[in-house]
């Protein structure tokens, strides 16, 4: 009975290997064929997928005009050959210097592209290398199994417990080996499901090994909670309580688990086995502004920036610091200082345009946005700033176009649809802004803003029945609103209904007293009636809140002309003029 049972459990583990075989020994064809230890060919690789997009294309359509090559084109070999060599060339600082910032912020895009895909090339090959090592143990086993089943057929065997105990630990260490190479082979698969129940499966029958742990800690972090197998990572640190990728991962898992105390002392620890890495200080910064300690952040921030000059990523972090706190000046600063260890790096340009954007000074921040539009041209809201900028630049047909990209990429944001219609408005683009405000209206912005703007626009085009209908709506979410007011009190005035014309004039300078237009739309009213001195009065009122409205000195003077003051109304019409040469 035994013999039967350990012979079929055998058979069961042969063909449950067998479809491995083919897998295994295809895989390492192929695989072997390059020698991903050398970083050159990283680069290679990546660089080489890299060339057909628009900005390695950009790239080397500016070396083409700055270093002419014998061949009037180049092959898609040919861009292959030149891929490696283009951080090369940036860094040399041979291009011409028009060139330099766009290409650098492409080359600095492309540089963080290529570490993430080194990191995912290096991880793979040390789990392919696994699979080789496993798989060579596997056979390794099933030969040693061999023997011992040839063994144990012997009749005149003797010891047969001792061969069947030497089976059935072999039988372990066999399916042991599966467990594991299956679990490499989902991961490599990026089936997580499985590679989650092998990996346990392995990490139960051989507790001791620390590389399986690594393994299980690659697994998405939503499995590993939802499997309560944090206990598995703890082990390992217990194992091996200096290992860098264990405390790592495991760090990275409290972050997101909210236990803020542990992951700091987790970060703290690998700041101490690594004082030179950025990255695990930085997760520690991660760590206090998560608990609200934002001193303790931005003091490790300030050491590290002084300790580690050169990390870019640290400088970057410690200006989003004072940019948060509103230090514009010290954020730019660390910006600059980012920029110059990596120019182009599109953080810092990016925070620097905003920061340009929030001051008011819109052509810096305009400068610094076009410098990085070539990468981030869609799907990262680049398009919407620049269209933003453009509006208050005055330059409302630019702002359209970078709006209307904007939409191609994303258009549920209501905002954006705002921002279009204010824009069409500006450029009178009537109808067009209508149907831009309604598209806002229909993803949800229910603001006295839009209801506002839209008003304007129907009564720029006489619609003066809906226009009223948007001014009562603003006034209905936001009641002390002189602008509404005062517009409605010019469309009743142009739909020759004064007296609510009038009382909407004075609604508007109770909320505005300052509204001088209010003013002096009630001293036209009073003027046309030939109630010249009430008419006086609201122009004087006019001219106390802003001494600079011409057309009140002008029709204070017809006025005072009408009344016979000709002296007061000379004086008042030369002031109208050297204020405004056309009231001549």
């Amino acid at each position: 009975m035994k013999t039967f049972t350990v012979v079929i459990f055998f058979m069961l583990c042969f063909q449950a290997l067998y479809p491995l075989g083919y897998s295994i020994s295809y895989t390492f064809e192929i695989y072997d064929e390059l020698d991903y230890s050398n970083y050159r060919l990283y680069t290679n690789h990546f660089l080489s997928e890299l060339v057909t997009t628009q900005a390695s294309a950009r790239i080397l359509s500016n070396i083409r005009r700055d270093f002419p090559v014998s061949r009037v084109s180049l092959t898609q070999a040919d861009l292959e050959f030149l891929a490696p060599h283009l951080f090369d060339l940036v860094v040399t600082r041979e291009i011409r210097k028009e060139h330099l910032l766009t290409i650098n912020a492409e080359v600095s895009y492309s540089r963080e592209r290529a570490n993430t895909l080194i990191n995912n090339l290096t991880s793979n090959h040390n789990l392919r290398k696994r699979y080789q090592e496993y798989s060579t143990i596997i056979d390794n086993s099933m030969e040693k199994l061999s023997a011992l089943f040839s063994e144990f057929r012997q009749p005149e065997k003797d010891d047969i417990d001792e061969t069947l105990k030497l089976i059935n630990d072999e039988l372990m260490n066999f399916s042991k080996q599966i467990y594991k190479l299956q679990g490499i082979k989902a991961l490599l698969a990026e089936d997580y499901y499985r590679a989650g129940i092998m990996l346990i499966q392995a990490i139960k029958m051989d507790n001791e090994d620390t590389s399986l742990y690594l393994d299980f800690a690659r697994l998405p972090i939503d499995y590993i909670i939802q499997h309560e197998a944090l206990d598995f990572l703890q082990k390992a640190i217990l194992i091996s309580p200096d290992n860098i990728e264990i405390l790592s991962r495991y760090g990275e898992i409290l972050l997101d688990l909210g236990d803020l105390n542990q992951a700091s002392m987790v970060f703290t620890k690998l700041v101490e086995l690594k004082p030179l890495s950025a990255e695990y200080r930085l997760k520690l910064v991660q760590a206090y502004i998560k608990q609200n300690t934002f001193t303790k952040a931005k003091e490790l921030l300030v050491k590290s920036v002084y300790e580690i000059p050169s990390s870019v990523e640290l400088l970057i972090e410690l200006g989003f610091i004072y940019q948060q706190e509103g230090n514009f000046n010290r954020a730019l600063e660390h910006y600059y200082r980012a920029i110059r260890l990596e120019p182009g790096n599109i953080h810092a340009v990016l925070n620097s345009a905003d920061i340009y954007y929030l001051k008011g000074e819109f052509g810096k921040a305009l400068t610094y946005y076009e410098q990085i539009s070539i990468i981030l041209d869609n799907g990262s809201n680049l398009n919407f700033k620049i269209g933003n900028t453009h509006y208050n630049l005055g330059n409302f047909e630019l702002a359209i176009n970078f709006y209307q990209k904007e939409i191609d990429t994303n258009n549920q944001n209501s905002e954006l649809y705002f921002n279009l219609a204010n824009a069409q408005f500006k450029n009178g683009f009537y109808q067009e802004a209508i149907l831009s405000y309604h598209n806002a209206l229909t993803l949800g912005l229910d603001t006295p803003e839009i209801f506002f703007n839209l008003g304007n626009t129907y009564s720029a085009l006489a619609m003066f029945d809906r226009a009223m209908e948007c001014y009562k709506r603003t006034l209905s979410i936001k009641p002390v609103n002189a602008e509404a007011k005062f517009n409605m009190g010019n469309i009743y005035f142009l739909l020759e209904q004064y007296e609510l014309g009038l009382e909407m004039f004075e609604q508007a300078l109770n909320d505005d007293p300052t509204l001088y237009q209010a003013l002096f739309n009630i001293g036209n009213y009073h003027r046309d009636r030939d109630e010249l001195e009430t008419a006086i009065g609201y122009y004087e009122q006019a001219l106390q809140i802003n001494p600079e409205d011409d057309r009140s000195y002008a029709n204070m003077a017809d006025c005072l002309r009408l009344i016979g003051d000709f002296a007061a109304a000379e004086r008042t019409y030369l002031r109208a003029i050297a204020l405004n040469p056309n009231n001549s």
